[in-house]
């Protein structure tokens, strides 16, 4: 299909991809990404040619495999290394496991944008959840068969489990280093960076630590904690030591260890500074892209293959074991986590409908597409096209800083994550008998921000980082298993917290900037 890259060109492009996309029954996610994509390498273009330059569409389907091809005869022109506005969502889409290909031969510019199939097989949460019923089930037999040949099961369920959460966090280590460390760097601009990116980054993070702190504090009051203090082996030796051991003492400390804080702290200030060199170190930024690659499928064979073994193993040893209690306080959990979630969503839209002097019910309305497009998929990246759309048309932002501060916050606006990891570390730290002090909740506080920031945005993600945080409070990590399940739950019920604080976060911040130019 040859196009031109007038406004009308391109849309009809887009259709034809979305038609083909929906015909070949495509991954949801991975199909809305191909669209943004097409869209943003198709404006790309036809910024750099002119609207009448022709593009070929090519749509193919070999051995399972779908691929979506542009082809646009001109001068080399790699939209990924663009620096302008307008593509920087093409290239933060990279940190959601995507990454288009583009090269040039004969005249001819080349993206390839690679488009995952839908599974035929059960979805990996439904696979997770299936897993975890089957471990209560088969957990809730052995306690009536005999003892000697039940406790020798539940010791090589706890070794397989010991063994796969280890594995997963040597994966998790170096994945999460690569994909921040590079996701800074595909800004492309130092100065958009300085100027936009840290503003929006910290008032992000302030969000993160501020709905942590509400999790943390209102859950605390409903729990009783018992006196056994933190094991010095994997837990917290204390705030202070928190702090003073950011910083790593070399590279390499931070992925043996498995601190998942000191492991940010290095990939920020490498990704900083592969940025701040430029095109210094281009093969550089390459190799990243494609150790990226390499790790992401690791990252997910690990996942599909290993994942629901963990959660089968844990429930299992945790029911055949007798401490089923942790499982009958979930309901508890579940209470916490909506109590909290309601809370911290009404000061925002409170707050932001103060500023912008409209009614909550007025913001309610405008918003609800991108709230009813949350709630049945579970998905930030669904919601984002909904979110971008609302923001220009219902909340009258300027075009330009939407196209760059709602990808570029994606990462880092999981902010109903944050309270339901919040509520379940201060409840499960309350079942295993620890003294949850003001030191351990300040620390919980500063560590569940990093662990949103840095988990991956594929199913089972959260998992790779709960054993890490789990070892960081002195929580056993056989509560890994439960936290998982009851986590994937919440995905799908409180999305929407997140979608608000977006939008909210988003209006605010662009409030500042104009008042200040």
């Amino acid at each position: 299909m040859n196009f031109t890259l007038t406004p009308d060109g391109i849309a009809a492009a887009v259709s034809r991809v979305e038609e083909f996309l929906s015909a070949k029954s495509a991954e949801h996610d991975s199909a809305l990404r191909a669209r943004l994509a097409v869209e943003e390498v198709c404006l790309f273009y036809s910024s750099q040619f002119g609207s009448a330059a022709i593009c070929k569409l090519e749509l193919v389907r070999r051995f399972g495999r779908l691929r979506v091809r542009l082809a646009v005869e001109g001068l080399p022109k790699d939209p990924r290394a663009d620096e302008t506005d307008m593509v920087i969502l093409g290239r933060l889409i990279q940190f959601e496991d995507f990454t288009p290909r583009w090269s040039w031969s004969g005249g001819i510019n080349t993206v390839d944008i690679p488009v995952r199939p839908a599974h035929r097989r059960l979805s990996p949460t439904a696979l997770l959840l299936l897993m975890c019923v089957l471990g209560l089930a088969t957990g809730g037999l052995a306690t009536l068969a005999p003892a000697e040949p039940v406790k020798t099961v539940i010791t090589y369920a706890d070794r397989i489990f010991g063994l796969i959460l280890d594995v997963m966090k040597g994966v998790a280590g170096p994945f999460i280093f690569v994909s921040v460390a590079y996701s800074i760097c595909a800004i492309g601009s130092l100065t958009v960076f300085n100027r936009l990116g840290l503003r929006l980054f910290a008032c992000a993070v302030s969000l993160l630590v501020g709905v942590t702190s509400l999790a943390a504090l209102f859950s605390r009051c409903f729990v009783s904690s018992g006196a056994v203090a933190a094991a010095s082996g994997g837990g917290t030796a204390g705030l202070s030591d928190f702090l003073f051991g950011l910083i790593p003492v070399n590279l390499f400390a931070p992925f043996v260890q498995g601190s998942l804080p000191q492991i940010l702290v290095l990939a920020f200030i490498v990704g900083r500074t592969m940025l701040a060199l430029g095109d210094r170190v281009h093969g550089l930024v390459d190799f990243f892209e494609q150790l990226k690659m390499v790790l992401t499928g690791l990252l997910r064979l690990v996942l599909d293959s290993l994942m629901p073994i963990l959660v089968l193993c844990c429930t299992f040893s945790m029911v055949a074991s007798g401490r089923l209690s942790v499982l009958l306080e979930s309901w508890k959990i579940s209470v916490l986590v909506l109590v909290v979630s309601l809370i911290a969503i009404s000061a925002i839209i409170l707050v932001t409908c103060v500023r912008f002097r409209e009614s909550p019910i007025s913001f309610l309305v405008k918003a609800w597409p991108a709230i009813f497009a949350s709630i049945p998929t579970g998905s930030s990246t669904a919601t984002m096209p909904v979110e971008m759309h609302l923001l220009k048309d219902e909340f009258g932002v300027k075009p330009d800083f939407v196209g760059f501060a709602e990808p570029f916050i994606l990462p880092f606006s999981l902010f109903a994550y944050a309270i339901q990891l919040g509520v379940m570390l201060v409840c499960m730290g309350a079942d295993n008998g620890l003294a949850l002090t003001t030191d351990w909740l300040a620390l919980l506080v500063m560590i569940v921000p990093l662990a949103v920031i840095s988990t991956p945005s594929v199913p089972g993600g959260g998992g790779l980082v709960l054993g890490m945080l789990c070892s960081q409070l002195g929580i056993r990590t056989d509560c890994v298993g439960i936290m998982i399940a009851l986590s994937i739950v919440f995905d799908y019920a409180f999305t929407w917290v997140s979608v608000c604080t977006r939008l909210c976060l988003v209006r605010n911040i662009a409030r500042t900037i104009e008042g200040r130019e």
